[in-house]
């Protein structure tokens, strides 16, 4: 008796059908919006999966997969253009900006024709999204310090932070413009401490 027990051999995965494929495409979108592009992304992961753990090769299966998602668009469970000004629409109110939104969707696989029509659409502009963005990270006068709100006069030190997550949001605002200083040096972040 060593001690060493074998683990039990895991049974193979059963094979890829159609069938398979369209109840997989089913359940991802009961659960989550998708593009075209991303269910297609989606359902090769799942072929990948399972034919690493069979030994087949799943370029295979790739003709399946485009069926599955032309069948799924024909039908009218996705669509990128709605799918395109939902995600905008969400995006928008959290803050994003137009470059980041347009990045998001990109990832996504959504054409850049339907991402203009859906950034088109939107009555949100730059400026509000900016706002949103700074309520949400609590940045400028929306931000606490010991608890309290951050008076109205934010030193040079918070200039880096605030400017900082502005920037990495894509936003064509920035707070740390030198027509935010007074004259006594403090920084205003501008059109964000003005309007949170």
């Amino acid at each position: 008796m060593t001690g060493e027990t074998e683990k039990p051999l895991r049974k193979p995965p059963r094979k890829v059908t159609p069938a398979y494929l369209q109840r997989a495409a089913l359940a991802y979108l009961e659960r989550y919006a998708s593009s075209a592009e991303n269910l297609r992304r989606v359902l090769r992961r799942k072929v990948d999966k399972r034919c690493r753990l069979r030994g087949e090769d799943p370029a295979e299966f790739h003709e399946m997969i485009d069926e599955v998602v032309a069948k799924s668009l024909k039908i009218g469970l996705i669509d990128d253009t709605r799918y395109a000004e939902a995600r905008v629409a969400t995006l928008r109110r959290r803050g994003g900006s137009a470059r980041a939104i347009q990045a998001k969707l990109s990832a996504k696989g959504v054409d850049r024709t339907a991402i203009a029509a859906a950034l088109e659409g939107e009555e949100g502009d730059e400026e509000q999204a900016a706002l949103a963005f700074a309520r949400r990270r609590r940045l400028g006068r929306s931000g606490p310090v010991n608890g309290r709100p951050i008076a109205t006069r934010i030193s040079r030190r918070w200039r880096g932070p605030v400017s900082g997550s502005m920037w990495r949001e894509g936003s064509s605002i920035r707070s740390g413009t030198t027509s935010g200083m007074d004259r006594s040096g403090y920084f205003y972040p501008g059109i964000i401490a003005s309007r949170i």
